[in-house]
């Protein structure tokens, strides 16, 4: 088994791909029965935590609600695994890259994400978050879904070129923990809204983080930074002292683009409403916040998201392919092991693969040899009278024997007329087999017929019967010899003239 892999109820944990306050999220494999895998992501709940009740009780219960969410822009949960002390949320694996590391990879290369892919990714992300809030249960009733960890690190551009949310339910479980953990507070707390500081997050708390992940798509900074402290950061949002996206980027103005100008000034007023300190001032759905943005900047498609992730992010997925393949590699490495006679010998599957056409070989020897058996079993009961019906079907496949040839009637003088009922209505002559040649037999004495016969149709697989000597028709009566001396006689007083003396 690989070095760094762990076992947790059927998933098969690689090395891990992210950290986070919370849990360490790791490639997985599901494995199934009769070789069934699947790469997914598994969540792994720190240790320390995993040990929280309070806070296992929390992780679970809101895995369970987010499994109940479904929709294109929300990775889906499949699983919850608790097992040795361990608690596993297991996700589908998304091909791509999250958002901070894409804002990372821009701001370093001094560009910026395109206003059309950023307004596509945020109502990608407003899609799914609506969906979210929108879930009810299996009896109708709404669930009050809340992410409450809307941020860059959270959403992840797939290589289809859609934005999904991910990490529903954790949210809540990691407000908990930020009681005692307040180094894992800052990250959550740049992206939160007011009431949700206060302890009172809604669905207005999730469009006001979103709104911050916008105007960072924009701007290419971050809206509220890390340097400013714990207690300046809260003062900052609780007093709504936030600048427009236009006001950060006033000094760079001679640098922008007129086009790209006036997109960011189409998209400020809906960023701002967003960013409103008053939850009802706000956008009132996800859903109209998407229909706001869309029609107030051109939105890339799904191709063009896919083309500039591809460029702009080369280096990390095909980095992140790379580790699937070492892991997929090694993982089937260590099924093959598992699989053959020598455990732990890696020498022993490649010779069973170099051996197969050998082994094919010897199995159709092995199949001619059984034929060969059977044939010669089949034989050898002939010739013992073991069996008659092993006989019989080789006496069906040889040509029957040579009968005497009868002797020949003599030709009848008058054919006796056939009869019709005769003809139709005797029952057709059986063909009987006859025993193996070996066993000898008195020649068949067949009574000739008193009248002929027609015989029924033999089966494709009988012999045909013993050729029967035909009788020869009765003679014609001979005629007692008439005297013609004299040729007549007298009936009375008349001659009468014989008929056979005429």
């Amino acid at each position: 088994m690989q070095p760094n892999a762990l076992v947790i109820g059927r998933y098969l944990l690689h090395r891990p791909i992210a950290r986070g306050g919370m849990a360490t999220i790791h490639l997985a494999h599901l494995v199934g029965d009769v070789g069934f895998s699947r790469i997914v992501a598994a969540k792994r709940l720190h240790p320390e935590l995993a040990k929280n009740g309070e806070v296992v009780a929390m992780f679970l219960d809101e895995a369970r609600v987010a499994s109940k969410v479904h929709h294109r822009n929300v990775v889906p949960v499949l699983d919850v695994v608790t097992a040795d002390g361990e608690v596993v949320l297991v996700q589908e694996y998304v091909r791509g890259a999250p958002l901070s590391r894409l804002l990372q990879i821009a701001a370093d290369a001094g560009s910026h994400v395109p206003v059309p892919v950023a307004a596509a990714i945020a109502c990608g992300v407003l899609a799914g978050l609506h969906a979210a809030h929108e879930t009810v249960d299996e009896m109708g009733e709404p669930l009050h879904v809340v992410h409450r960890d809307v941020s860059p690190q959270n959403i992840l551009v797939a290589t289809d070129g859609a934005a999904r949310l991910v990490d529903f339910g954790v949210a809540k479980a990691a407000a908990a923990a930020h009681v005692t953990r307040k180094s894992t507070f800052k990250g959550k707390l740049a992206y939160s809204a007011p009431e949700h500081i206060r302890g009172k997050a809604t669905h207005q708390s999730d469009i006001f983080s979103l709104s911050i992940v916008l105007w960072e798509l924009v701007t290419g900074h971050r809206l509220n930074r890390a340097s400013l402290g714990v207690d300046k950061l809260v003062a900052r949002i609780v007093a709504n002292e936030l600048p427009t996206p236009t006001e950060e980027l006033a000094d760079q103005r001679a640098m922008i683009s007129g086009y790209r100008w006036q997109q960011i000034a189409a998209l400020e007023p809906i960023v701002m409403k967003g960013l409103a300190a008053d939850p009802s001032t706000r956008w009132r759905t996800a859903q109209e916040m998407e229909e706001a943005v869309a029609a107030a900047v051109p939105i890339a498609t799904a191709a063009e998201v896919a083309e500039w992730l591809a460029n702009a992010a080369r280096d990390f997925l095909e980095e992140r392919e790379r580790m699937i393949a070492e892991d997929e590699a090694a993982w089937r490495g260590d099924v093959a092991r598992a699989a053959s006679p020598k455990l732990g010998d890696l020498s022993v599957p490649v010779q069973i693969a170099s051996e197969h056409g050998e082994r094919r070989a010897w199995s159709r020897w092995l199949a001619i040899a059984g034929a060969t058996a059977a044939v010669t079993g089949i034989v050898l009961a002939l010739a013992l009278g073991r069996d008659d019906r092993p006989a019989m079907a080789l006496q069906q496949l040889a040509p029957p024997p040579a009968a005497a040839a009868p002797t020949p009637p003599p030709p009848p003088s008058v054919p006796e007329p056939l009869a019709p009922e005769r003809a139709t209505c005797a029952p057709p002559v059986v063909a009987t087999p006859r025993p193996p040649v070996a066993v000898k037999r008195a020649p068949a004495v067949v009574a000739a017929p008193k009248r002929i016969v027609r015989a029924g149709p033999r089966s494709a697989l009988a012999p045909p019967p013993p050729p029967v000597p035909a009788k020869a028709p009765p003679a014609a009566a001979k005629t007692p010899a008439v005297d013609c001396n004299p040729p007549y006689y007298f009936q009375g007083a008349k001659k009468v003239f014989k008929p056979a003396c005429v």
